[in-house]
């Protein structure tokens, strides 16, 4: 016989999250709120451009609604210093500095001639922990796909493939986990629409299905 299952897994069915660009266009501040409570992230830069400082706080807002903010009480939860060294146009190396201002762990990344990231290898000092993600590109320079490997508890292997429509719109993605495909997301638009309002999540490991709508608005 067939039958349904409806799963209740979350008291709040919306998502805000609100990113706010310095005068150079890049990310200022990142704030999320899923609940009662907000996490924001706050970016500072050097003068290459290059994050120098991430700060990740929890908040609470004063204010009447999510878009009038108004800070009330703010915990650190984080803090990164970073710091790097450019042994040649390609190829850079990413210090990440803990409270005491000692490295903690080192990332060398490979570019490509256009600057694009094509290589990233994340190592712990203590721990013997390993991170490497590599990224492809189409022949028009967009992201086609990025492979993430780690050896942090079991061997992990994740690898995000990207397909585009004829406008460009990223049309549906798909996650494998160790060569398994455990997500495939499927983007809607209006016609002729930049943005996509909502998309379709399947769930092949748990034979679900997601659907998630979409609100972005652009303020200045």
């Amino acid at each position: 016989s067939e039958w349904t299952e409806y799963k209740y897994e979350y008291a709040y069915d919306t998502v805000f999250i609100y990113t706010y660009f310095d005068s150079t266009s890049q990310v200022a501040t990142r704030r999320l709120c899923d609940g009662n409570y907000f996490h924001t992230w706050y970016y500072n830069y050097n003068d290459d451009g290059r994050i120098s400082t991430q700060i990740h706080c929890r908040e609470t807002n004063l204010g009447n609604t999510h878009r009038d903010f108004k800070l009330g009480v703010q915990t650190i939860i984080s803090r990164e210093d970073f710091r790097y060294e450019t042994y040649s146009s390609t190829q850079v190396k990413k210090l990440c500095l803990n409270d005491e201002g000692k490295v903690y762990k080192e990332t060398m990344m490979l570019l490509d001639v256009q600057g694009r990231m094509i290589d990233s290898r994340e190592a712990y000092t203590a721990g013997g922990i390993r991170i490497t993600v590599a990224y492809e590109y189409d022949s028009v320079g967009r992201m086609a796909a990025y492979t993430y490997t780690s050896n942090a508890g079991e061997q992990l292997n994740e690898r995000t493939e990207y397909v585009y429509d004829s406008l460009g719109r990223i049309e549906s993605v798909r996650r494998f986990k160790n060569t398994v495909l455990r997500d495939e997301f499927s983007y809607l638009y209006e016609a002729g629409a930049s943005m996509s309002y909502a998309y379709i999540n399947r769930r092949h490991i748990e034979l679900g299905i997601d659907i998630v709508k979409l609100q972005i608005e652009c303020f200045h």
